[in-house]
């Protein structure tokens, strides 16, 4: 340690009001001979002396250990950091103060503790993430100011470390999966050793064929085991649409809609995934981040990460990302479109989907609930005359409440009558 900045402290505003109390105070004793002013100014400087010495000694011989910390959390949640602050000095230790020099969104202030001589105590340390991304938590910073708060001195413990927060996700397991529509889809299918919604043909059994493939009513006619033939089926696939552009974003930390708009797709992408549905995700930002349909956790680990790192400073509008992807989508192919757009062009691209065959699902945000001046209510009222199922969620409503599966109307038989 450099010995200079062993011994140095930070003076504050209230120092330097001190300071100058002490010269008009010495000027006037030199002026009048009054011995009050004199006394007042040794008065002055022994406060200054004992200050700083307050502050250095109440660092003195204190270290402070990170015993563990997390490096990745969802929205809503804390990092939690375990500390060990160690007093090998025979002083007591008054009004130290923890902090991390984190970069976390919205994080500030810090623990007040004492340690009592040549003691040791432990302490949990959570910082709360309100915003997705990757940042940096790290190093600890302890302080300690003396009874007049002339002098701030700080000593800090470990190193930055990379942390990533999620988006929030709920649980949708009510949440109806689409059904297996194989109209037209014959020209995409690929075998496959999964159980999907799509058997199109029958074999014998072959050992290690789970249960849930062997067709009963086969076995039974044949009189021996008979196993179902799977493909995947382009028409089981789910696309979630996330609008991050930056002309339709409201709201601050974790109450904004572009951490709507990625909770929601996180927790549609982790229902989706858990029935074993190929998911893709579009969500044009900061960058296009587009990920094709697959399965299993992989794909669920690539969406989460994007959803935490995109960043909703995007230029294309929804209506355009839809234009761009509709040619892909094939009959009874699942869309989930989630966006706090005011714009009624998207909501008719949304019809047209559906005119061909593709399952819409409308998560509009409610925009003025968020702050802003635009109001998105017309244009769930214009998804209600089209028949686009569609839920309009506002700030601070229970998500998992509301996109219950009794919250969308049956579209598909709109569409179809």
């Amino acid at each position: 340690m450099n010995p200079i900045r062993y011994f140095l402290a930070r003076p504050t505003f209230r120092t330097f009001f001190v300071l100058i109390l002490l010269v008009v105070t010495v000027i006037t004793a030199a002026a009048t001979g009054f011995n009050l002013f004199y006394r007042l100014s040794y008065a002055l400087v022994g406060i200054l002396v004992l200050g700083y010495i307050w502050s250095w000694l109440m660092l003195m011989s204190v270290r402070v250990e990170i015993i563990d910390r997390l490096n990745q959390t969802e929205v809503g949640e804390s990092f939690q950091q375990k500390l060990l602050i160690i007093n090998d000095s025979i002083i007591p230790k008054f009004g130290l103060v923890l902090k991390d020099m984190t970069d976390l969104p919205g994080h500030s202030g810090g623990i007040a503790i004492n340690i009592r001589s040549f003691g040791k105590t432990e302490i949990e340390l959570n910082l709360k993430a309100r915003k997705r991304g990757i940042y940096q938590i790290g190093p600890i910073e302890i302080s300690n100011t003396d009874s007049f708060n002339l002098f701030v001195r700080s000593k800090k413990y470990g190193t930055k470390q990379s942390v990533i927060v999620y988006p929030r996700t709920v649980d949708l397991s009510t949440l109806v999966t689409p059904a297996a529509e194989l109209y037209g889809d014959s020209l995409s299918r690929k075998k496959t050793y999964r159980v999907t919604p799509h058997a199109n043909s029958i074999r014998d059994y072959v050992y290690g064929d789970s249960f849930n493939r062997i067709h009963w009513n086969s076995t039974a006619r044949m009189g021996k085991l008979m196993s179902k033939e799977f493909d995947i089926g382009r028409s089981s696939e789910v696309w979630i649409i996330g609008d991050f552009s930056a002309d339709v974003q409201s709201g601050e930390l974790e109450n904004s809609t572009d951490e709507y708009v990625s909770s929601i797709a996180a927790s549609y992408a982790k229902r989706y995934i858990s029935v074993d549905l190929p998911v893709g995700i579009v969500a044009y930002g900061d960058n296009k981040y587009v990920i094709s349909a697959d399965y299993g956790k992989a794909q669920l680990d690539r969406i989460m990460q994007y959803l935490a790192i995109v960043k909703p400073s995007g230029s294309i509008p929804i209506e355009q990302v839809i234009s761009d992807f509709e040619r892909m989508w094939v009959y009874s192919t699942t869309v989930v479109i989630i966006t706090s757009s005011a714009s009624p062009k998207w909501v008719h691209s949304s019809f047209e989907l559906m005119k061909k065959g593709v399952d819409v699902k409308v998560i509009q945000l409610d925009s003025n609930s968020f702050g802003a001046r635009f109001t998105t209510v017309n244009n769930n009222q214009l998804l209600q005359e089209l028949g686009v199922p569609s839920v309009l969620v506002s700030v601070n409503d229970d998500i998992e409440q509301m996109l219950r599966p009794d919250y969308y109307p049956q579209s598909m038989d709109l569409v179809n009558s």
